[in-house]
């Protein structure tokens, strides 16, 4: 084993030794320019312009989770507005879908109290869920009176022309209904009726939803649609309006 002993200017010395063994032809080349070749504190603080192919491994994935103590000051720059367009994920629960329709002219149809009528015209919706396990949410409201004083007007609500799940027993001969209005003993009276209810049409093809009307009088009588049996035209009748609503939820 070779030796090479520098002696200092005025005192000490350095010894550079060659390996025992093992790789042969080392090569020690000192800089051209002065300066520290090398601290005793083994920082890299003072490494510049490291050639990429010298730098080999896998860095570790990049977390913030050991991040601590950031001073608020190396902080900087504005965080973008609040919003839910970029959410992804999110599966269940989630509204995915918005269908409304809004009747404002009247409607009105004679009846025998053993009849129901047909779908009340200008009040239906459709909507085509996306999946078959979504749930639709259903909201109907509907303003109503009918032409006997102390009697009552049904509405139920259909879905694909057949009753919905939100309708009363059918005990006996009672009315399977989804909700109903009464003209009170004062006169003609515009009442409105407001059901929401989740439905489960389990299908991915376009479902409409209806409303037909219905009564409890014993003789033929009428019921009316966003206006009163007796709709004078003076300051003392109104008319409103009926809708319904339908929102598809991620199930």
């Amino acid at each position: 084993m070779s030796t090479l002993k520098l002696s200092g200017v005025t005192s000490g010395s350095s010894i550079i030794k060659a390996p025992d063994s093992g790789s042969t032809g080392v090569t020690f080349t000192l800089p051209a320019s002065a300066g520290t070749l090398l601290t005793t504190t083994g920082s890299a603080a003072s490494l510049t312009a490291i050639p990429a192919a010298q730098i080999t491994g896998t860095l570790p994935a990049i977390s913030a989770a050991n991040l601590t103590a950031i001073p608020a000051a190396n902080i900087t720059g504005t965080l973008p507005a609040i919003s839910g367009a970029n959410l992804t994920g999110i599966t269940t629960g989630k509204v995915l879908q918005v269908v409304s329709t809004t009747k404002t002219d009247t409607y009105s149809t004679s009846l025998a109290i053993t009849t129901q009528s047909g779908d009340v015209t200008g009040l239906t919706a459709a909507i085509t869920p996306s999946a078959t396990s979504s749930k639709v949410l259903v909201t109907v409201s509907l303003s109503m009176d009918v032409s006997s004083l102390v009697h009552s007007g049904y509405f139920t609500v259909f879905r694909g022309g057949s009753i919905s799940s939100f309708v009363g027993s059918s005990v006996g001969s009672r009315q399977p209904v989804s909700a109903g209005v009464i003209n009170g003993e004062q006169g003609p009276e515009l009442s409105t009726a407001t059901i929401t209810f989740l439905d489960s049409p389990a299908t991915t093809s376009a479902t409409t939803y209806s409303v037909r009307l219905s009564h409890n009088n014993g003789s033929t009588t009428t019921v009316y649609l966003n206006r009163s049996w007796h709709d004078n035209n003076s300051y003392y009748s109104a008319r409103s309006a009926s809708s319904i609503t339908l929102m598809e939820i991620g199930a």
